[in-house]
């Protein structure tokens, strides 16, 4: 008799961090962070300008062909992400962003000290925590 071969059910199985809801701001220097969450199963929101983040027009490219859609580095450290666009400089924008900030668990930014403050806007210090709903 030989003993079946059975596959693991990891798709039943939940990720570390499922159920955290991280919003990404954080620009060039801090999506390895976002990717991290990502990786490990948070719901991870890239906020980006309406132009979209720099790193998506650096190379290389998907078929070499240059375009906004089709970067290596952008599509690595954003996998797993989900997008939005937002003029942060626009009232319509900052509303929207501060409703996905009050919704999320962590706040990945990486601004100059101070810059939310000159947009008045203050977030309280949190800690990452488990929603129980």
């Amino acid at each position: 008799m030989q003993a079946k071969a059975t596959k693991p059910e990891t798709a039943a199985r939940p990720s570390a961090l499922t159920g955290v809801r991280v919003v990404d701001m954080s620009g060039w220097s801090g999506q390895y962070c976002g990717k991290q969450f990502a990786d490990l199963g948070a719901d991870v929101i890239l906020v980006e300008p309406l132009d979209g983040l720099s790193v998506r027009r650096d190379g290389p490219f998907i078929d070499g062909a240059a375009s906004i859609e089709r970067s290596i580095p952008f599509a690595y450290y954003n996998a797993g992400k989900r997008s939005i666009a937002l003029e942060l400089n626009a009232t319509d924008g900052q509303q929207v962003f501060k409703r996905l900030v009050r919704g999320a668990d962590l706040l990945i930014e990486s601004e100059k000290p101070g810059l939310m403050a000159s947009w008045a806007w203050t977030f309280q210090p949190s800690r990452l925590r488990r929603r129980t709903s």
